[in-house]
């Protein structure tokens, strides 16, 4: 699935923030991250920069909350925002993922509902 098509709560399997597409996965199989906040700017918005936007990102994870499940894992936060060509493109979203380190997974949803 394309970055853009994520929805909130999406779990990945080998994730990579790197990339335009992952393979999103039911929750209660083995993952490596979980879309936890989006944050959109508005389409007339100007680009506010990579640091503004690092903020963003670090913004909406630190307002993320966890599950008890979330618990049992080494998690960690993941911001993932627009570069100035991708929101030329039209790209104004900032995400925050939770992950677990290289090579863990987990195997539930880490959020709460």
């Amino acid at each position: 699935m394309e970055a853009k098509n994520y929805q909130l709560g999406d779990c990945f399997a080998d994730f990579d923030s790197n990339a335009i597409k992952s393979k999103v996965v039911d929750c209660t199989t083995d993952h490596s991250a979980q879309l936890g906040a989006i944050f959109r700017y508005k389409a007339d918005d100007t680009f506010p920069g990579a640091t503004a936007l690092r903020d963003k990102g670090r913004e909406i994870c630190r307002d993320l909350v966890l599950n008890e499940a979330s618990t049992k894992y080494a998690l960690l936060q993941q911001n993932v925002y627009p570069s100035a060509t991708s929101w030329d493109n039209g790209d104004r979203r900032v995400d925050c993922f939770i992950v677990v380190n290289s090579g863990n997974t987990l195997k539930e949803s880490v959020l709460q509902k």
